[in-house]
């Protein structure tokens, strides 16, 4: 009976710890960087996404990236001490596919992480103050 509760409560732990993440349809990146020869890598993907939906502001990003299968890749990119009073840092999360002719990102999400006094400060998808 211990061994049931411990169980229980570890599954509630976990679920409720789950990362939340808003979704993004990723055709009109597709469609835009189809040809584009500057794709070389899952990193340069994941950081023209970033770029082109950014125009001009200054960026700290850390990008990490985590092969899935050969041709399949999961792309972290973060931007941290964003210049904005209640929005520490952006979280994008890319899933990508090498293909033949380049590069097609497959998923897209995102969250972020409010200031302290702003909101939540663990990643999530709820507005800051």
């Amino acid at each position: 009976m211990k061994l049931f509760w411990i169980a229980v409560l570890t599954t509630v732990f976990f679920v409720s710890c789950a990362e939340e993440f808003m979704y993004t349809n990723p055709e009109l990146f597709n469609t835009t960087f189809k040809d584009d020869a500057r794709l070389t890598s899952p990193e340069k993907v994941i950081e023209a996404w970033y770029r082109f939906d950014k125009n001009g502001a200054r960026l700290n990003l850390t990008i990490a990236k985590n092969q899935l299968a050969d041709d399949l890749f999961e792309v972290t990119l973060i931007n941290d001490g964003m210049e904005d009073d209640s929005v520490e840092a952006e979280k994008l999360v890319m899933t990508v596919r090498k293909t033949t002719t380049g590069w097609l990102v497959e998923e897209v999400k995102s969250n972020y992480k409010c200031h302290d006094g702003r909101g939540h400060t663990n990643w999530g998808i709820q507005k800051c103050n």
